[in-house]
């Protein structure tokens, strides 16, 4: 098994929401829970369909108590050819991070182009404390840098 692949996949009903349950991941031995929904373009997210309005891209986080604070960071999955190419670096990726602690949106604002799309997978993955105001959780942008290599 390669790195990313995943050891065992199982399908899961949590209050009439489908999960589909990824454990032993190869790459950093984490089990990637609770990737929500069977779909691919929509198996990143939050599982709680009520949110509050999230902010907009440009939002200013000043009036935070405090920013989202990443938990688990799983390990980017990085294709062999970039390996081979010796290709590394910085990818920073903006990630909304709503109330709950999940990745609900993303967008690259320092890119590497052959590492951007292994960059933003990461970080969709990823689980956050998230933002608090005025003693309540709360969806806000934050940074986050995705570095690659050596190899």
């Amino acid at each position: 098994m390669g790195r990313g692949e995943l050891s065992t996949a199982s399908v899961a009903s949590t209050a009439g929401v489908a999960a589909l349950l990824l454990l032993g991941c190869e790459g950093c031995g984490a089990g990637h829970a609770l990737l929500w929904g069977t779909n691919p373009e929509t198996a990143y997210g939050c599982p709680y369909t009520s949110h509050a309005p999230f902010p907009a891209r440009t939002a200013s986080t000043d009036s935070l108590e405090s920013p989202p604070v990443a938990g688990h960071e799983p390990h980017p999955d990085v294709p062999p050819m970039v390996r081979s190419a010796n290709v590394d670096g910085v990818v920073v990726v903006r990630a909304l991070v709503c109330e709950h602690g999940r990745v609900m949106d993303t967008y690259v604002t320092q890119s590497i182009p052959m590492l951007d799309a292994a960059a933003v997978d990461a970080v969709r993955r990823m689980s956050f404390r998230p933002a608090r105001r005025d003693g309540k959780d709360v969806s806000s942008w934050v940074p986050v840098d995705v570095a690659f290599g050596p190899y």
